[in-house]
C-alpha cells in the first residue's frame, strides 16, 4: 500500500488507498456516506465481487 488519503463528505470521512498506482475508495466508507444502515451488506448485495478486494487499513481514531 503506497498511500492512504482521507476526504470529508459532509460530516463523514471517506478513505482512499493507492495500490500500484490505482486509487480505490474504501467501500464501507462510501456506503456509510450514501446512507446505508448496514454498509457491509450493501457492498455484499450490490457490488459485483469482481470489483472488490480485502485489505488491512489503518483505523480511523480521534485518539492520538
Amino acid at each position: 500500500m503506497s498511500n492512504l488519503s482521507i476526504f470529508q463528505f459532509d460530516s463523514l470521512e471517506i478513505r482512499f488507498v493507492e495500490i500500484e498506482g490505482i486509487t480505490y475508495a474504501v467501500g464501507v466508507d462510501v456506503a456509510r456516506a450514501l446512507g446505508y444502515k448496514d454498509p457491509n451488506a450493501a457492498i455484499r448485495d450490490k457490488v459485483n465481487p469482481e470489483y472488490t478486494c480485502m485489505g488491512k487499513l489503518p483505523m480511523l481514531s480521534s485518539k492520538p
